[in-house]
C-alpha cells in the first residue's frame, strides 16, 4: 500500500499555547476536502501531566478489566474494556466473571463517546488477564474465570471496513401481477460476509457490512422488485443482508432481511422476507476470537508488553511476565510468543510460547510492564534498541508488597534480557504500588492509582538516564532511572485493579474497585493527556 506523509512542523516558542492544550492537524486539498489529524498535546516544561477528567461511564462496573485501543479506518479510533468481574469477596457469595467487552469511540479531542457492548464476547469469562493490540489484532493472555489462573491466549481483529462487501448493481423489475409488497419509498441496503469457522482473522464471524446502498422506489401501482449485486469476498460461507424495514427511514436503522450461501452473490427483495431483528457490527467492532497456542504457565495478574527484533522490523515479540499461577504461587519466570508479520499485514504466530531464559527477580502479580524504545524515549534510547520494565507487585499472599523494578534487553531472536549486560535490577517502586495502569512516554514511565495495593488517586513517575547521566555508578544509562517522583496529579476517583491504555495523546483508566467498605467495583473513565 502507497502512503504519503506530511510533515508539520509547530513553533511554540512564537505561538502562546497554553499548558494542557490539545491541537489537531487539519489538511485541506485542492478540492476542499480535509482529514483531521489527532492531536497534539501541550505539556508544561516540566513535562507534567494535568490532572484526569471523567469521561463516559461504562454500562458495567468491571474490576480487574483490561483496557486496549486501536483505529477501525483512518479517523476512527476506539478504546475497549475488555472482561472484569463483579468485585465480590464475600465468601458467601461466588464471584461473578465476565467474557463482555465494551466500546467507546474517541472524538479528536480525547473525549468518549457512549459505550456500547459489542456482540461478540470472550470465550469465555476472565478478570485479572493481560491484553494489548499488535497492529488492529487484540491480544488477551491468561486470567482468571473463576477456578484460578489459566495458560489461555486469545486473539481478535478490529475489524477492517475494506474488507466488507461492496454492492456493485441493482436491477429494479416491474411485475403488474405479483405477490410483491415493497412499498414506494427509499431504501438502504449492506450486505456483511460470514467467514468460515476455521479463518484465524474472525473464525466463525462476521465482517462490517459494505456501505449502504439507497434505492428510491417509484410511485406507481405496479409492483416493484429489487435485486442487488455484490461483489465476492474470498472464502466467505455467506453473505447476509441489511435493510431499513420501512421506506425514507434513515440510514443507521438497517435490519437483516436475507441470507444466502457463499456461492450466491445477489439477493432478490420483493418485500415479503420479515425483518429481523439483526444489525449490522458497528465501526470498531471486534471479530470473533481465535484460540492461539496456550502460555508454558497458567498467569493471572500478570504484565505484558510487546516489541519488534532489533534487527527485523517484521518480527515482533509478545512477552507475558510474573503473574500467580494456578495454584496460587508467585511467578518470577516471563515466556514469548514469536510473530511474524506478514506483507499483507497479517501475522503468523509460532506453535508454542518460549519460556524466558531471564526472569524478573521476586516473584508477584498484579503487575504492569512498560515498553521504552525509541517512540516511547526518544531523546534516550536508538533506534531499535528496546527495554522492557517488570513494574513492582504484591506477593502472592496478598500482604506483602514487592517494590522491585527489573528492566530486561530485547535481543535479537527475542531473547529477554538472556545474555550479559541484558537484565539489570533498577530503582525500586515509590511509592509502592500494585494493581495500577501503567504508561510510557516522554522519556518517562508512569504509574497511576492502586497505592500500596490499595484504591488511591496518586499517580508517580520516573525518568529513564540519558546516556552519560550517571544516574548511578553501577547501573549503565540507560536502562537506569532516575527518582520516582509523586506527581501530585490526582484520578477523578481512587482506583485499584483498573485497567489503562494510552492511545494517541490521551491517557484513558477505566473500572477497578474505589476505596469504599467493601469496595465497589467502578464503571466510572477517565482521561488525561500528555
Amino acid at each position: 500500500v502507497y502512503k504519503r506523509q506530511i510533515q508539520v512542523s509547530f513553533n511554540f516558542v512564537t505561538q502562546t499555547v497554553a499548558d494542557n492544550s490539545i491541537c489537531i492537524v487539519k489538511v485541506t486539498n485542492d478540492d476542499g476536502t480535509y482529514a483531521l489529524y489527532s492531536a497534539l498535546a501541550v505539556t508544561n516544561p516540566s513535562l507534567n501531566l494535568a490532572n484526569f477528567s471523567a469521561t463516559s461511564d461504562m454500562n458495567t462496573a468491571r474490576r480487574a478489566p483490561c483496557a486496549v485501543a486501536g483505529d477501525a479506518a483512518p479517523g476512527a479510533r476506539f478504546v475497549y474494556a475488555i472482561g472484569g468481574d463483579d468485585g465480590n469477596t464475600q465468601e458467601s457469595t461466588a464471584t461473578t466473571y465476565y467474557d463482555t467487552i465494551e466500546m467507546a469511540a474517541i472524538d479528536p479531542y480525547g473525549d468518549l463517546g457512549q459505550w456500547n457492548i459489542l456482540p461478540y464476547t470472550l470465550p469465555a469469562p476472565r478478570s485479572f488477564h493481560a491484553c494489548t493490540t499488535i497492529g488492529r489484532y487484540v491480544f488477551v493472555a491468561g486470567g482468571n474465570g473463576g477456578a484460578g489462573a489459566v495458560d489461555t491466549v486469545w486473539r481478535a481483529k478490529i475489524l477492517d471496513p475494506e474488507e466488507a462487501p461492496e454492492i456493485t448493481d441493482v436491477d429494479l423489475r416491474v411485475e403488474a401481477e405479483s405477490s410483491a409488497v415493497l412499498l414506494p419509498g427509499r431504501y438502504s441496503y449492506r450486505v456483511s460476509a460470514l467467514r468460515p469457522a476455521g479463518d484465524p482473522e474472525n473464525p466463525g464471524g462476521e465482517t462490517l457490512a459494505g456501505d449502504p446502498l439507497l434505492i428510491q422506489t417509484p410511485d406507481i401501482d405496479e409492483q416493484i422488485i429489487i435485486t442487488i449485486t455484490w461483489e465476492a469476498v474470498p472464502g466467505s460461507t455467506g453473505y447476509r443482508i441489511y435493510r431499513t424495514p420501512d421506506p425514507d427511514m434513515p440510514g443507521g436503522s438497517e435490519v437483516q432481511i436475507g441470507e444466502v450461501p457463499g456461492t450466491d452473490l445477489t439477493f432478490t427483495d420483493d418485500g415479503t422476507a420479515v425483518p429481523g431483528t439483526g444489525v449490522p457490527l458497528p465501526l470498531g467492532a471486534l471479530g470473533e476470537f481465535y484460540v492461539l497456542p496456550s502460555m508454558g504457565t497458567a498467569r493471572e495478574g500478570a504484565g505484558i508488553a510487546w516489541a519488534t527484533d532489533p534487527a527485523d522490523g517484521d518480527q515482533k515479540y509478545l512477552y507475558m511476565l510474573g503473574g500467580r499461577d494456578e495454584n496460587a504461587a508467585g511467578l518470577s519466570s516471563l515466556e514469548r510468543l514469536d510473530i511474524q508479520i506478514q506483507g499483507d499485514g497479517t501475522q503468523q504466530i509460532a506453535a508454542q510460547w518460549v519460556m524466558g531464559g531471564a526472569d524478573i527477580g521476586p516473584a508477584r502479580w498484579q503487575l504492569q510492564a512498560w515498553v521504552a524504545d525509541d517512540q516511547t524515549a526518544p531523546d534516550i534510547l536508538a533506534s531499535g534498541e528496546t527495554w522492557i520494565y517488570a513494574g513492582g507487585g504484591i506477593r502472592d499472599d496478598l500482604q506483602f508488597m514487592q517494590p522491585e523494578m527489573v528492566a530486561l534487553l530485547v535481543e535479537a531472536g527475542g531473547a529477554l534480557g538472556e545474555s550479559v549486560d541484558c537484565r539489570f535490577a533498577v530503582d525500586d517502586m515509590q511509592p509502592f504500588k500494585a494493581g495500577y495502569a501503567g504508561a510510557t512516554f516522554n522519556n518517562q514511565i508512569f504509574a497511576f492509582g492502586a497505592t500500596m495495593g490499595n484504591a488511591s488517586t496518586e499517580s508517580a513517575s520516573i525518568e529513564l538516564c540519558p546516556v552519560g547521566g550517571a544516574c548511578s555508578m553501577s547501573i549503565p544509562d540507560p536502562p537506569d532511572l532516575a527518582n520516582w517522583n509523586n506527581l501530585g496529579i490526582n484520578l477523578t476517583v481512587a482506583r485499584y485493579l483498573l485497567g489503562g491504555v494510552t492511545v494517541s495523546a490521551f491517557i484513558f483508566l477505566v473500572g477497578g474497585v474505589d476505596d469504599g467498605a467493601p469496595a465497589a467495583p467502578l464503571a466510572a473513565t477517565e482521561k488525561t493527556l500528555w
